[in-house]
C-alpha cells in the first residue's frame, strides 16, 4: 500500500493492481503496474497491490480499501499507466471515463498510435468497449456490489451494473492505458468466453431494455 500526496482542490484517486494465482509470476509485474501509476504527472493518493484466491476478490477487496477516495481506477497488473493518465481522466467527464489504448507486444514493440475504442454499432449488451482501466467513481463501484466472480468478462459485467445504476460515460482519449499483449491471456478460450458471455447477455438483456439504454 502507498499513500500519495494530499491536494488542495484535487478530486482524490485511488488505483487498484489485483493479482491472483502463482504470486511469484505476478508480483514482479505488478510492481511494474504500480510505478506507472506513481509515476503519473498527478500522483494518486492511494494505490494498492493485492493478490487474492481470485480476480474479483483481489479487485473487491482493493476497493474497499479506498477510503475517502471519489475515484478508483483498477490496472491490470501486466499493464501500465501513460505518466499523464491520472491528469487527463480528470480533466474529462462522466461518471465511467474511458481511455484510449495502446498495445505492447512481446517483442517489445509498441502499435503506431493509441486508439479510443468506440462503442458497437449494435450497443453496448452486443459489445464491451469499456477496458479495465477506465476511471470510475468509488460510491459507484461499492453501490452495484463491485466485481463478480467469473471465469471472464468480469469488467463487462461490471460496467452494465454501472450503466444500470444511471452511470454517465465519458472519453479521455489523451489518457493512454498501456495493455500489453500475452498471448497466455485467460480471454483466449473462444468456448469459454462465449458461454460467459450469453449468460452476461441473458442476465441484464431485459433490465438494459427496459432502461432504454444503448
Amino acid at each position: 500500500m502507498v499513500d500519495g500526496p494530499v491536494r488542495e482542490g484535487h478530486e482524490t484517486v485511488g488505483v487498484v493492481v489485483a493479482t491472483y494465482g502463482d504470486e511469484d509470476e505476478w508480483t514482479p509485474l505488478a510492481k511494474r503496474a504500480v510505478e506507472s501509476a506513481m509515476d503519473n504527472t498527478i500522483e494518486p493518493n492511494f494505490t494498492i497491490h493485492v493478490h487474492r484466491m481470485n480476480l474479483a476478490g483481489a479487485r473487491n477487496y482493493g476497493l474497499l480499501k479506498m477510503l475517502n477516495m471519489d475515484w478508483v481506477i483498477f490496472l491490470d497488473a501486466d499493464d501500465e499507466l501513460d505518466p499523464h493518465y491520472i491528469e487527463h481522466m480528470l480533466a474529462a467527464q462522466g461518471d465511467i471515463r474511458q481511455p484510449s489504448t495502446l498495445g505492447v507486444h512481446p517483442d517489445g514493440h509498441e502499435d503506431d498510435y493509441p486508439v479510443l475504442i468506440p462503442p458497437h454499432p449494435g450497443g453496448y449488451m452486443v459489445g464491451n468497449h469499456l477496458i479495465i482501466g477506465c476511471m470510475v467513481r468509488r460510491d459507484l463501484a461499492l453501490a452495484v456490489g463491485g466485481f463478480r466472480d467469473l471465469p471472464s468478462l468480469e469488467d463487462w459485467d461490471f460496467w452494465i451494473r454501472c450503466q444500470l445504476e444511471g452511470a454517465r460515460v465519458g472519453a479521455a482519449p489523451e489518457a493512454i492505458y498501456r495493455v500489453h499483449v500475452r498471448p497466455q491471456s485467460r480471454n483466449k478460450d473462444e468456448r469459454l468466453h462465449g458461454r460467459v458471455y450469453a449468460d452476461i447477455q441473458q442476465r441484464y438483456q431485459f433490465d438494459w431494455q427496459l432502461k432504454g439504454l444503448r
